[in-house]
């Protein structure tokens, strides 16, 4: 009876220690309802049976589908197979490292939840949309999940001294939250951002051809703080302030409604050749140090330019309002249109602008064009028709427009300030209207 009773005692106790050491390291539970779909929270659901504790490994196997229908806390580790879905209903939360793992074919659904994460491993791509709420911290200061991929989210918080690094492109409907000691870092990616929050951890962004590309597409305003970009994207009604010493490498474009804010001294400058600059809004340098050097590329100008510092482009393409100050200088050296609705330099600034057409392209006017002294339009003798005043066009001219391919003239052409220098076989082709000019020369066949 004696040893009956110790016996019992003992069982208990192996039982006790049994049950401790299930719930303090974990199981593997494998997703097996009788049918292709269950629910989280049925014990028959699972294999063994029993609704997963927090420090168990879950498997959810090819071909079922496991709804999330309760809030869940977790440490163990996570696998959904090819051909799996978890469907989160429910907040669910990670703590500690362990891996989620979601495989090729496999879908983790946090649409309309939130998912917390700490210090997670997680490979694969997290099914999100702008309902999701992420946040992230770190278990362990300093430390960092080498792969996120979270296609689009609601709002993104990175709590104190917690690295991320993205694993693919992402759209931040929301809000961006990163708080002290903490880094975001885009890598190769496209980030999209609406709000930025006042916390004062870090958006780290690669420099290069094949770097990091920024949209911002917020009512607010941002500032871009870090050494460049491979593109930056300005949308909607915001304003984009852009730090001192910016690289960006193939694209800048601001669009209508945006202002871009270049601070003292900064220099945009492409990576490579080919480097094109879309103007829709307002493009407005601080101070005249800021300098925009596209090279060979293509800057549109829909919208407002204030032409500040020393510039050269390839091809120039106005047909918004293009203001130059005065004492800054302007270069083109392949193409010049502006457009049926353009205004260049609307002020008349005694600015020096130098557009010297060497390419195949011509220098064509459709809209408003006013020239003060110091410009100097000299057109290649490569160029078939070099010089085209389009009807309905207002050509105001007062300095020196050299000519080795030809003119032609169907607007109001008005340089009596200026002078006309017709080179080798640099006739006047047409002149539907009148050129009233102060000097014509002729050192070829005219």
């Amino acid at each position: 009876m004696i040893k009956r009773l110790l016996f019992s005692k003992f069982s208990g106790l192996f039982i006790l220690v049994n049950l401790m050491v299930y719930e303090g390291f974990g199981a593997t539970k494998t997703f097996s309802p009788s049918l292709m779909t269950g629910v989280w929270s049925s014990a028959t659901d699972w294999s063994p049976n029993g609704v997963p504790s927090g420090s168990d490994d879950v498997l959810i196997p090819t071909g079922k589908t496991c709804i999330l229908d309760i809030p869940v806390v977790r440490s163990g580790s996570l696998t959904i197979q090819s051909g799996a879905v978890l469907d989160a209903n429910q907040p669910f939360e990670q703590l500690g490292s362990a891996i989620i793992d979601v495989q090729t074919g496999g879908k983790f659904d946090l649409r309309g939840v939130r998912i917390s994460l700490q210090s997670s491993q997680v490979s694969g791509i997290l099914t999100t949309d702008q309902t999701t709420d992420l946040y992230y911290s770190a278990a362990t200061a300093g430390t960092h999940t080498p792969q996120l991929t979270v296609p689009k989210i609601k709002n993104f918080y990175l709590s104190s001294d917690s690295k991320v690094d993205l694993g693919g492109d992402i759209l931040i409907a929301g809000k961006v939250e990163i708080e002290a000691g903490s880094e975001l870092n885009v890598g190769s990616h496209k980030i999209s951002i609406r709000e930025v929050g006042a916390g004062s951890g870090q958006i780290n962004y690669t420099a290069g051809p094949t770097g990091s590309e920024l949209e911002y597409y917020g009512d607010q305003s941002f500032t871009f703080v870090g050494a460049g970009l491979k593109s930056l994207s300005c949308k909607t009604t915001g304003t984009v302030t852009l730090g001192s010493n910016t690289t960006i490498g193939n694209l800048l474009y601001i669009e209508t409604g945006c202002t871009l804010l270049p601070e003292s001294g900064i220099s945009i400058t492409p990576f490579a050749e080919g480097f094109d600059v879309v103007n829709k809004g307002n493009y407005n340098p601080k101070t005249a140090a800021s300098t925009l050097n596209p090279g060979k590329g293509i800057f549109t100008n829909e919208g407002t330019y204030f032409h500040s510092g020393s510039q050269t482009f390839q091809n120039l393409k106005n047909n918004g309002i293009y203001k130059i100050q005065s004492s800054q200088s302007l270069t083109v050296t392949e193409s010049f249109t502006n457009g049926a609705q353009g205004q260049f330099n609307p002020d008349n600034a005694n600015a020096t602008v130098n557009i010297a057409i060497t390419g195949a392209n011509s220098f064509t006017n459709l809209g408003r064009y006013q020239g003060k002294s110091n410009t100097l339009i000299h057109l290649n003798s490569s160029v078939p028709v070099g010089f085209v005043n389009a009807p309905g066009a207002v050509f105001n001219f007062e300095g020196t427009l050299v000519c080795e391919s030809g003119l032609t003239n169907s607007g109001a052409f008005n340089a009596q300030e200026g002078q006309i220098n017709l080179v080798g076989s640099g006739v006047v082709v047409t002149a539907n209207s009148p050129i009233e000019v102060g000097r014509i020369l002729n050192s070829g066949s005219a």
